[in-house]
C-alpha cells in the first residue's frame, strides 16, 4: 500500500503514481480492449491543492476540453451537442450520433445508488439535491 505521501504539486503526485502503478500493479485487467493496471488504496497529500494541473507536453492535454468535460459530467449529460464542440472526434464513438454511452459518467453521477460497469467495477457518488439537477433542456 502507498499512503499519505506528500507532494508539492499535483504534477509531482501524478508522475509518482504512474511510476508506482507501472512498477507495482496489484491488478491487471482488460478494459475496452486495453490492459489496465491498478493499485488499491493509494493516497497522497498536496502541499498546494490549487496547483492541480499537469503540464507534461507528452500528454498533449487540451485544458479547455478538460474543463468542458468536467462541466459536461457535472451537468449529468451524455449528449454530443455540447462536448463535440470541444472534441469533434468523440462523435465517432456514438452509436446513435446523438449520445455517448459507457464513457459518459454524468448520468451515472446523477443516479442515486451504486452503478456497476461491464467489468464489474462499481462507483458511487453523492451529490447534494438541487431542484433542477435532473432537468434537461
Amino acid at each position: 500500500m502507498w499512503h499519505s505521501r506528500r507532494f508539492p504539486r499535483f504534477e509531482d503526485a501524478y508522475l509518482a503514481v504512474l511510476d508506482h502503478v507501472g512498477r507495482e500493479a496489484e491488478h491487471v485487467c482488460e478494459s475496452r480492449a486495453n490492459r489496465a493496471r491498478e493499485c488499491l488504496n493509494v493516497s497522497f497529500v498536496l502541499n498546494d491543492p490549487r496547483d492541480r494541473l499537469v503540464y507534461i507536453p507528452e500528454r498533449r492535454a487540451n485544458i479547455v476540453f478538460c474543463f468542458a468535460e468536467a462541466l459536461w459530467y457535472l451537468q449529468g449529460r451524455d449528449d454530443l451537442e455540447m462536448i463535440a464542440y470541444y472534441a469533434p472526434r468523440l462523435a465517432r464513438f456514438s452509436a446513435d450520433g446523438r449520445t455517448l454511452t459507457g464513457s459518459a459518467y454524468g448520468p451515472k453521477l446523477h443516479t442515486p445508488g451504486l452503478a456497476a460497469g461491464p467489468s464489474g467495477t462499481r462507483c458511487s457518488a453523492s451529490l447534494p439535491p438541487t431542484p433542477d439537477r435532473n432537468a434537461r433542456s
